[in-house]
């Protein structure tokens, strides 16, 4: 946040004052403010899930999960629903919450390619928007890089000018989206 980091290694955050010993990608735009309430959010929510708590509460805990860098849980999120059906609103709310210089939108078939996979080496969401099948012979690739991804596992792929490099675990969290 532009006021504080938030530690969220207990049970509640705990504020610090930002630090140039601690590394981070990704600063938020906003201040925190944890006595805020978003009215228009859960309405939101009760619109989209009218009768469906569950729903409601998965929605909540992913963008807990989208606001931290744990990326232990090995999830991704796919919406899949009608247009107009509250998809593209829940992913501008995460762009926002998140930062927008903070977040990728490749489309699903490039999520293989060098260039794709440097940008999200660095970003805190990645949002494949408009997920839909994949040339059959792209398949097998875009499923094992996917794996790849959620699973921690090391990824490795080429930076333009620079040659190879190796990273321990993809940082994004993954949502696609789909009709």
């Amino acid at each position: 946040f532009k006021n504080f980091m938030v530690n969220l290694d207990g049970d509640t955050g705990v504020t610090e004052l930002h630090d140039h010993n601690y590394f981070n990608f990704n600063v938020l735009d906003y201040k925190y403010n944890p006595s805020a309430k978003c009215p228009s959010w859960i309405t939101f929510l009760e619109e989209t899930f009218p009768d469906d708590p569950e729903s409601i509460k998965c929605a909540q805990q992913w963008c807990g999960y989208v606001m931290t860098s744990d990326v232990s849980f090995q999830k991704f999120m796919i919406l899949i629903g009608k247009s107009r059906g509250g998809k593209g609103v829940f992913t501008e709310i995460l762009r926002a919450i998140v930062g927008t210089e903070n977040t990728i939108a490749p489309a699903l078939s490039k999520v293989t390619e060098d260039s794709v996979i440097h940008g999200m080496s660095s970003k805190s969401l990645c949002i494949i928007p408009d997920a839909h099948s994949v040339q059959y012979t792209n398949r097998a690739s875009v499923l094992s890089a996917l794996k790849a991804y959620t699973g921690n596992d090391p990824v490795t792929f080429k930076v333009m000018y620079k040659g190879a490099r190796t990273i321990d675990y993809m940082p994004p969290r993954i949502m696609m989206i789909a009709n």
